[in-house]
């Protein structure tokens, strides 16, 4: 209750850029926890899965922005730890599946019902792998076919 006071607190005081800001991760953030949910189900059913850690979620941080220092809201950051063994092929091969497995929940969405594409479309940059997702599949890619 106290964060949705906080973040209540912070939309009324700040200007209209930033509530617009605000606004956009606040849409974004269902797709967002489905991105991350999707890999914590695949990890966890291929056996890898180390744990699903927020490191932060809607905090006010103190930032100097040319010269001054503002309050600042940053939205949300989570992750998924794996396990990682690259010298087991199979273990990069479950690792492959762990980094594009958000594409499966595109999959599965549009298969329930055809409506989600709407939903997907504007949250395209949310259920799309991230970079650090293509990257680590890049590497995994590389060590599979060595």
């Amino acid at each position: 209750m106290h964060k949705i006071k906080e973040i209540y607190n912070y939309f009324i005081n700040h200007n209209w850029a930033d509530r617009v800001g605000l606004l956009k991760t606040l849409f974004h953030l269902p797709a967002m926890l489905l991105h991350e949910l999707s890999h914590y189900i695949i990890a966890k059913l291929l056996f890898i899965s180390n744990g699903f850690k927020c490191h932060y979620f809607y905090e006010v941080f103190p930032e100097e922005i040319d010269g001054d220092m503002y309050n600042v809201m940053h939205s949300y950051s989570f992750s998924v730890s794996t396990l990682y063994n690259e010298n087991n092929k199979w273990n990069v091969v479950r690792n492959l599946l762990v980094s594009i497995s958000p594409l499966y929940v595109i999959l599965i969405l549009l298969c329930i019902n055809k409506l989600f594409i709407l939903w997907i479309l504007l949250s395209l940059k949310t259920f799309l792998p991230s970079k650090e997702d293509i990257l680590n599949s890049k590497n995994n890619l590389q060590i599979l076919f060595k």
